[in-house]
């Protein structure tokens, strides 16, 4: 997307979107493949790409997030992801969300925040672990 914006500064999300697409349609063609990565979808990713982790002795809680409402710090600058799992972890995710749409609404081409589309899915799961 920042390189379609760069060759075409003034283009429309619109716009940028139809310069981006074939790389988009290339990139999803690899999703959940062997020679691509895995992305929680309907059809599994294959077992090579699975992965299975032990959380570190010590980790009381985590939040598990789709890219969506990661924006939050990753793409709009609205904090730290520290930042985030606190708010999350303090029951704030609604008040997060309210700001993540906030800032999507208050650049709706990209002209600030290069994105592929004005809103993405915005998801995040906040888990407690209980001592064993």
């Amino acid at each position: 997307m920042k390189e379609a914006q760069l060759r075409e500064p003034h283009a429309s999300l619109a716009r940028l979107s139809e310069l981006t697409r074939p790389v988009l349609k290339e990139n999803r063609a690899l999703m959940n493949t062997e020679k691509g990565y895995a992305i929680g979808a309907i059809q599994p990713p294959p077992r090579a790409l699975v992965h299975q982790y032990r959380l570190p002795e010590g980790v009381e809680a985590f939040v598990i997030l789709s890219d969506g409402f990661s924006r939050w710090y990753d793409v709009f600058g609205l904090g730290s992801s520290e930042d985030l799992f606190r708010r999350i972890s303090a029951g704030e995710a609604s008040q997060v969300l309210e700001e993540l749409r906030a800032a999507e609404r208050d650049d709706p081409e990209g002209r600030r925040f290069p994105r592929f589309k004005m809103h993405d899915d915005a998801t995040c799961l906040y888990a407690k672990v209980d001592a064993l």
